[in-house]
């Protein structure tokens, strides 16, 4: 993380000029904590601590989607209606939409969360599960950062160890 420069530790340099430590303790949070004064509020998010929805294995986004209590039906739905917008081929996926006269695919990743309002069946889920905007990363890998993950997708991946992941 980044430094606040508070304790003297976190400025210390060897005769290169290289920072002395890697973690001081005083590092700026990146899990979406949010900082207040009097005049200010902001929160900085690290979004490899998010769900990544142009990931093409839709690990974090199904294991998300099921966790959340969505049904395995619904899931195969909106995650193949998702892949076929975004994907770049004319193929459909098994309940897809891809090649509908309904709509046409974007067939390029996503270029922002709201952009799932725009894909076959997410609309009418989005309306009772609009949380999952706020959830959303637009990286491509599979990877997320647990130690940038706000509290809420924790207790949503790990009920059973959350408590301690955020004590620690």
């Amino acid at each position: 993380g980044v430094s606040k420069g508070i304790s003297q530790e976190s400025v210390e340099r060897d005769d290169e000029g290289r920072f002395v430590r890697l973690i001081t303790g005083d590092e700026v949070r990146t899990d979406g904590f949010e900082y207040t004064n009097d005049e200010i509020k902001f929160r900085i998010q690290n979004t490899l601590g998010l769900v990544p929805i142009n990931d093409s294995s839709q690990f974090w986004l199904r294991q998300y989607l099921s966790k959340s209590g969505v049904s395995l039906l619904l899931q195969n739905s909106l995650l193949d209606k998702l892949h076929d917008y975004a994907d770049h081929d004319d193929i459909p996926r098994a309940v897809g939409d891809e090649g509908s006269d309904r709509y046409l695919p974007a067939n390029y990743l996503l270029q922002t969360c709201f952009e799932l309002y725009s894909i076959p069946g997410w609309a009418g889920f989005l309306k009772e599960n609009a949380q999952i905007i706020e959830a959303c990363s637009l990286l491509r890998g599979g990877r997320v950062n647990i130690n940038a993950m706000p509290e809420h997708l924790l207790r949503i991946f790990w009920p059973q160890y959350a408590d301690n992941i955020i004590s620690a």
